[in-house]
């Protein structure tokens, strides 16, 4: 079970690595505009989660239960952090969603479209 729950803690940033590696566009939009970026990297991150499902079925497919069963645990909590930050907003560089329960818009926002 050690095994498989590092395994999957491992993958999701190993293929967001090799995304990287192989669409070097990617690192020139990450220069110009970092929060688009920090988007662009969960979105990957999310589809890194692919390779953690391969792996998960593969090791059913072998009977290797414990490794599947870590696998899965590796994979739930990547989930549950990529769906937090999403939401969450941490990785936003503006007062735009910055998280649950915060206005939308900043007071300066306010400001502009409710002039007297």
């Amino acid at each position: 079970m050690i095994a498989g729950w590092i395994l999957g803690a491992v993958l999701p940033p190993i293929s967001l690595q090799l995304i990287l590696y192989t669409h070097p566009e990617y690192r020139v939009i990450g220069m110009l505009h970092p929060e688009s970026m920090m988007r662009l990297n969960f979105q990957m991150l999310s589809m890194g989660m692919l390779a953690n499902g391969a792996l998960f079925f593969l090791a059913l497919r072998l009977d290797k239960e414990t490794l599947s069963r870590g696998v899965l645990h590796a994979s739930m909590l990547w989930l549950l952090g990529i769906i937090v930050v999403k939401f969450s907003g941490w990785y936003s560089t503006t007062d735009r969603g910055r998280g649950f329960g915060r206005s939308a818009w900043s007071q300066s926002d306010q400001s502009h479209f409710c002039r007297g």
